[in-house]
């Protein structure tokens, strides 16, 4: 955003911004009238992200250079010069301009680059798409405003609004219609002029996610501190302050003034909720007040919190990971961590092969460890860790069966989720840091030091210069996550010693019992089927996808395809069991499950089933009506109707569960995969002894694999120019008219009545 003059020019990152932040939009124009400057201490997560924005950038107009195709860099020194030369490139047909410079009044931009097409403009036969290089792997809305903002230019450059244009990203390039975002970005771009005319705050430094990378951060955190802000409070979110907004509650005191007792009623969600968020800030004052951390043990819930500790074990792991998204295509663990009998072990991964050796090493000690002692757990703390070792195991097709032994044997002991349902305290975070203010640990390196080495050493691992790094930084990351090891044993043994607290006091609190770690029969079976095909099907191949050749590459496919369903399966089963762990109001925000239902009492006969009925509060949810559901651990029955007006659910029960009211619904609907699995082993089978790329059967499947054309048999062919005329058709067109999808349940295009096809 500059000024010059009586005019205020903007570009694409300024409507970028205003959609993520308005209030950073009234900085920005404050900084542009000189009246405001940014504070010095810049974020150093936003340095870090451009620099590894323009790596990746760099690595991919590389990519473009080794091509045929010609790439003109625009020379971004003189705006006035940069933008003559974008023109002239386009005028020459170049067919992709890097750093092409766009204006059009007072809206302008560098674009990263514009990729020549076949589509007549005002240049000649060609014009220009644009295509924007993002780091994050998910496309938001941002983005696209700014590649809408550059489409737009363009159109008064060339004369034809191009008809897409393109976001790449780590995860490949992602296509979108222009015309599907214009009126979106119109919407917002008016709002962004009339945000600038206004020149005057109209808006609050709400905390948004743009604050993570944001110069204007400590500005707007310094007034929210003054305000005493909402957003303080531990598990307040947005929707619940401007709930609470709208009863005159402003600040987190106020909050607090309404417990014990909240006489409001919500809109949207359980009373229950604000009551807990109410309780939650009375703490936060009573903490600031005494300049101590308080805390109080929830009411005991069976299955929740206390209950789900296990019996301590000296032989229990204490596990951390230190993992970085942005390496190479998938992301890279590269620190395993773990504290054990007082011991601290690490395995460090630059590669992913040494990542892959580093899970095998982790996994295989574990399964030694528990051959020694059963009742030995893996304490984490979140549910990264988890979530990590099962991409893992899956990515490297690796120990999966260990992994399944340890989640059925329910060896993983997350403490996050045990300390959210067993206490409350006066914190503004339940983060592993901030419990450390109630079991007392004191780090070996301060967190202010970290950061930056993190960082560092992030970088490095990123553009492949790893092995540069200096020791200093290597030993505070490692101190790092020892550390975090560290402080969630001490976390496990104040929650113990919590736990002999309640005990004492006459409480009844059994331990969880251990799950059975013997994979089901059917399970087995398919393992054993399928493990000689898939060890005859990843013979030789490198672990590296860019050493493979094509043939390998699609061998290793179809090989990890053959257990694809079971995994599949696995996941959904995971998700569910994750939902299981959550509190009803956690539930509100989950899309699919249903929470906060109270039983109407209305109670109708369904053939040899009952439909009961229950009432819900205002949420978002994916759950219909034919979807089956639990309660706890428990399927209850179906979804017999739903009406989202009234919110009423009926639920059709089993006669065994006629007697359960729930009060929150998990939808477990699966779809049997069985003849697609068989398909995929028949396939494999006949790949083994035959060889991927041959003749024979299997043709389309193996020519899906292996990225080739399909082959199109049968197609109709005219025999001259002069009978295609006379036809009135072009065999391009009778071509894809014969082999329009499936997808869409029609009978093929071609008919009887159709003069082509006899």
């Amino acid at each position: 955003m500059k000024i010059i003059g009586d005019k205020t020019y903007l570009s694409a990152s300024d409507l970028s911004i205003h959609i993520a932040c308005p209030h950073a939009t009234y900085f920005n124009l404050q900084e542009a009238k000189r009246l405001l400057t940014a504070p010095v201490s810049i974020n150093a997560t936003l340095t870090a992200l451009q620099q590894k924005g323009e790596e990746f950038e760099a690595g991919y107009i590389e990519q473009l250079r080794r091509s045929e195709k010609t790439v003109v860099e625009i020379d971004k020194a003189d705006r006035r010069k940069a933008l003559q030369d974008t023109l002239n490139a386009m005028a020459a047909g170049a067919d992709i301009i890097y750093q092409a410079r766009l204006e059009d009044g007072i809206w302008n931009g560098w674009a990263d680059f514009l990729v020549k097409v076949n589509r007549p403009g005002r240049f000649g036969t060609w014009s220009y798409e644009v295509a924007d290089t993002k780091l994050s792997r998910e496309t938001k809305a941002g983005a696209i405003l700014q590649i809408c903002l550059y489409s737009e230019i363009l159109e008064e450059l060339q004369g034809c609004m191009p008809e897409h244009m393109y976001i790449n990203n780590p995860n490949g390039e992602h296509k979108f219609r222009v015309d599907d975002f214009m009126a979106y970005y119109r919407l917002m771009k008016n709002k962004l002029l009339q945000a600038v005319r206004v020149q005057e705050e109209q808006t609050y430094p709400d905390p948004v996610p743009h604050c993570d990378i944001c110069k204007w951060w400590l500005l707007c955190n310094e007034r929210r501190r003054q305000d005493d802000h909402l957003s303080f409070i531990a598990g307040m979110g947005k929707l619940q302050i401007k709930e609470v907004k709208n009863w005159k509650i402003t600040t987190l005191e106020s909050m607090a003034e309404l417990y014990p007792v909240v006489s409001f009623k919500p809109s949207r969600g359980s009373i229950e909720t604000y009551k807990d968020l109410a309780h939650q800030a009375n703490l936060q004052v009573r903490s600031r007040t005494t300049n101590t951390a308080v805390f109080e043990i929830l009411p005991l819930e069976q299955g929740f919190g206390f209950f789900k500790l296990p019996e301590p074990s000296g032989h229990d792991i204490f596990f951390d990971f230190e993992g970085d998204p942005f390496v190479g295509s998938t992301g890279l663990e590269y620190l395993f961590g773990w504290w054990y009998q007082d011991n601290y072990y690490d395995l460090w991964a630059n590669i992913e092969t040494e990542e892959k050796q580093a899970l095998e090493t982790f996994i295989d000690t574990t399964m030694q460890i528990l051959e020694q002692d059963p009742g030995m757990h893996i304490y984490h703390f979140g549910a990264y860790e988890q979530t990590a070792l099962k991409r893992l195991a899956g990515k490297y097709a690796t120990r999966e069966d260990e992994l399944d032994r340890l989640l059925r044997t329910k060896i993983f002991v997350n403490l996050h989720t045990i300390t959210r349902r067993a206490i409350i305290a006066g914190i503004e975070s339940y983060s592993l840091k901030d419990l450390e203010k109630l079991h007392g640990y004191l780090r070996i390196i301060d967190l202010k030091t970290v950061g930056p080495h993190k960082l560092l050493y992030e970088g490095l691992l990123e553009s492949g210069s790893i092995d540069v790094v200096d020791e200093e930084t290597k030993n505070i990351v490692r101190d790092y996550n020892k550390d975090d090891c560290i402080s969630t044993e001490w976390l496990r043994n104040w929650l113990e010693a919590r736990r002999t607290e309640l005990i004492k006091e006459g409480k009844d609190i059994p331990r969880p019992l251990a799950g059975d770690g013997n994979p089901a029969e059917n399970i087995t079976e398919h393992q054993n089927r399928i493990q000689p095909l898939f060890d005859a099907l990843t013979r030789d191949i490198p672990i590296e996808k860019e050493s493979r050749t094509i043939e390998q590459q699609a061998k290793w496919l179809l090989a990890n395809m053959l257990d694809w369903y079971r995994r599949e399966k696995k996941s959904f089963w995971w998700e569910v069991f994750r939902l299981q762990d959550l509190t009803d109001e956690e539930l509100l925000d989950e899309k699919d499950a249903l929470a906060g239902l109270i039983f109407t009492g209305k109670r109708e006969k369904e053939k040899r089933s009952m439909a009961d009925h229950y009432s819900f509060p205002g949420q978002e949810t994916s759950l219909s009506v034919g979807n089956t559901v639990k309660f706890k651990d428990e399927e209850i029955g179906t979804i017999h109707s739903i009406d989202f007006d009234k919110r009423i659910v009926s639920i059709k029960k089993r006669m065994a569960t006629v007697d359960i009211h729930p009060t929150h619904l998990i939808c477990c609907d699966y779809i049997s995969d069985k003849a697609k699995e068989e398909a995929i082993i028949r396939l494999a089978d006949w790949v083994v002894t035959n060889g991927i790329d041959t003749g024979g059967s299997c043709r389309a499947g193996r020519d899906l694999l292996l990225r080739k054309r399909p082959r199109m048999a049968g197609l109709y062919s005219f025999n001259s120019a002069a009978q295609q005329q006379a036809m009135g058709y072009k065999v391009e067109q009778w071509n894809v008219a014969c082999t329009r999808s499936a997808g869409h349940r029609k009978k093929p295009y071609c008919c009887k009545d159709d003069p082509l096809t006899h």
